[in-house]
């Protein structure tokens, strides 16, 4: 049965890819791309930060949030430092960094505290800060659906900046007989179903009793 699995995934793991900034954002000019969470700050209590469709206090407004919102999700920033992209519902839009300050939930280093996903079919991946990991391939049919490793490992590139990291799951509690490695990048990710964006993508092999290559993207767990 996974021989005829290969070849569907490959062509579907198309529709999820990272895409450069100039192609989302035309308008936004240069972006950074750091993820982080942030809490909203200096706010009144009578009022709310809004979401811009586009970095400007001059562009229509999409959504707010509360004035007291934790651990909101900055994808990106423009290269001047006043504006970050985050996602609402299934859209992203843009909000005022100055009405921000850093919640220190995520250390910052992935994979930990990540959570990972693709879609067509749906499959996600957890890595938990704590250091196991969990896989649910349920929707692809395998006999295992979800499978929880003991822990993983993961590091930079010998020769590279710390944008790239490669993992490795290490022992099943499952023994599902699947093994998983794949690499994680910094990068703005599209899911190919919404107007949503993600601070990373992620490719990962299936190894094993499973054979597949799956591409997604992948966001800071919120606690």
């Amino acid at each position: 049965m996974f021989r005829f699995l290969f070849p569907l995934l490959a062509a579907v793991s198309l529709a999820t890819n990272p895409a450069t900034a100039q192609e989302l954002f035309p308008g936004a000019h240069a972006l950074i791309i750091a993820p982080g969470l942030y809490d909203v700050d200096n706010v009144a209590s009578n009022d709310v930060l809004n979401i811009r469709a586009e970095p400007s206090a001059l562009s229509d407004i999409i959504g707010a949030l509360s004035y007291n919102q934790q651990s909101v999700e900055v994808v990106a920033t423009t290269s001047d430092g006043r504006w970050g992209l985050v996602n609402h519902q299934d859209q992203s839009g843009w909000i005022a960094l100055r009405f921000l300050r850093e919640n220190l939930a995520w250390s910052g280093v992935p994979p930990g505290g990540l959570i990972c996903s693709g879609v067509e079919p749906f499959w996600s991946a957890e890595f938990f800060s704590s250091g196991p990991a969990q896989v649910d391939l349920s929707p692809m049919g395998l006999f295992e659906p979800t499978i929880l490793y003991n822990t993983y490992w993961s590091e930079h590139p010998i020769n590279r900046s710390g944008a790239t990291t490669a993992f490795v799951m290490g022992t099943e509690a499952s023994a599902s007989g699947i093994r998983s490695s794949g690499i994680i990048r910094t990068e703005l990710c599209s899911d190919g179903m919404s107007d949503r964006h993600y601070g990373f993508s992620i490719d990962m092999v299936l190894t094993g009793t499973a054979r597949a290559a799956l591409s997604g993207c992948c966001a800071i767990s919120t606690p």
